[in-house]
Order: structure tokens, then sequence, then C-alpha cells
């Protein structure tokens, strides 16, 4: 399953920015003070043992009577200073807008500017509007190289391209355990009760009742050890996922059976 996080649009319908992750993940959404230049929604997340702080921005065009891009790029800076003080990466994501795919445009200059001295890096080199303008940016600290690849796909719902982001996130370090069983269903029934019958419990007599708590003990230590001998085993723990429940885990033990009786 998946979990959804939305803010929805101020004063106005539809709209708004939203973030939709596997139920898997844990995730926890922030607080953070509210903009009047751009929507904006942020979640702190662990992938693996990844801490990850994921924010969405929206900007509206310049033509929608929103605020002037001066406010926008004031509201801009403190939204990625609050950013940087959280721990663990930073993925920022959004439609903000702006041609940055126009080295003549003021407004892409001063927006690169600003990410710079944040010490962010601007990922996406390519278009993903139709009139073929870069407006939907993917920003991550410097240090954090997080961003593997980038994949642009072509526009379904609307007039910009989805992309599809590969990020690189550590590997949780497998644990390995050392477990030691018996093979108990490869046990010779027949042999075992011979084997019992021949052996001291049953063929020396013993009086004291220590003796023979000991004897019992050692004769049947002794017998399984050679009849079921004891395995030791290197295994890998793996975590289980959520959705493998009882009742998946009770079908996949039917199977087997059925498997065993085939």
């Amino acid at each position: 399953g998946y979990r959804l996080h939305h803010v929805a649009r101020r004063d106005k319908r539809g709209g708004g920015v939203a973030i939709i992750h596997k139920a898997t993940i844990k995730s926890k959404k922030q607080k953070h003070q509210t903009y009047q230049s751009f929507e904006a929604l942020t979640l702190k997340m662990t992938i693996r043992r990844d801490n990850v702080v994921m924010a969405v921005i929206y900007r509206p065009p310049d033509n929608s009577n929103a605020e002037t891009p001066a406010k926008f790029f004031e509201d801009l800076g403190s939204f990625l200073d609050t950013l940087n003080i959280e721990t663990g990466k930073l993925l920022l994501i959004g439609d903000f807008n702006i041609h940055v795919n126009d080295v003549n445009n003021s407004k892409a200059k001063t927006l690169k500017d600003l990410i710079f001295s944040k010490g962010l890096n601007q990922h996406v080199q390519f278009s993903t509007h139709v009139h073929g303008h870069t407006l939907d940016l993917i920003i991550t600290r410097d240090g954090d190289n997080l961003i593997q690849d980038i994949e642009v796909l072509p526009p379904v719902l609307s007039d910009h391209m989805p992309f599809i982001a590969k990020c690189t996130l550590e590997k949780p370090t497998a644990e390995r355990k050392l477990v030691s069983f018996r093979k108990w269903k490869d046990l010779d029934i027949e042999q075992f009760r011979n084997d019992i019958a021949k052996s001291d419990l049953l063929t020396v007599n013993s009086q004291n009742c220590d003796e023979l708590v000991e004897q019992y003990n050692n004769t049947f230590v002794e017998l399984v050890e050679k009849h079921a001998p004891l395995i030791e085993k290197t295994i890998t723990v793996r975590e289980h996922s959520l959705w493998f429940n009882e009742d998946l885990r009770e079908k996949k033990r039917e199977k087997r059976q059925a498997e065993r009786k085939w």
C-alpha cells in the first residue's frame, strides 16, 4: 500500500501539493512557516538506514496575481535555511515556474545564485515542459550524492513532463547469525528404539536414583547425537516485509506441504 500526505491550496479550489510513498517507509510531516509566494510540504522519512528530508513546493506563474519574484526569493531563502538545519539527506523537488534553462532570464540567474549560496545543487538539465522550458527542479545538498540518474518521460496528464529520479541510499548490511538445529524428520525411529534397547539404560540395573538419572541423560544425549547430530549453519537475517502477514505465512506452509505430497 501507499500513504498520501497533502497540503491543500489556501483560499482557492483544487491544487495544493502532495507526496505519495510506500507504506513501508516511515515518515513524519514537518512543521514550518507558511509562505505566501509558494505552497510547500516537508516530510522526514526513514529509508533503509538513511534519514531523508523530502520537500515539495509549487510556485504559481508570474501572471497569476501571485507574490512578486523578489518576495518569492526572500521566502525561498528562508525555507532553504529551514531545510538545511534538518539532519539527514535533503531532497527538494517542485515546479518553480522559472525558465531555468534560459541563460538570459534574470529570475533564473537569481534562483541559481540562491541555490549555490545555500550549498545546494540543481540536477535537472533538460526540458520539463511541452514549450521547451525547464520549470521542474530537483535540488539536493552538494555533499549528499543522492541523485544517481534522472529519466524523463512523455507528458501524460499535463503539459509538464514527468521524470523519475534514482536515488543512492545506503543498503543496510545484512546481519549474519549462527543457528543450530537437528534433522528430526530424518530420524530412523526403529533404529533409535533398537539402540535404546541395547543401551546401559535397559541392560545395566542401578538402585541409586542419582545414578539412574545420570544414566538416562547420558544415554539419550549419546543416542540423539548419533541419530540426529547437531548441525550449525550461518544464515542471513532478512527483515520481513509488512505485507507478509500470518495468513500468507500459513498459505505458504500449505503450499509446501502440497508440494511434498505431489
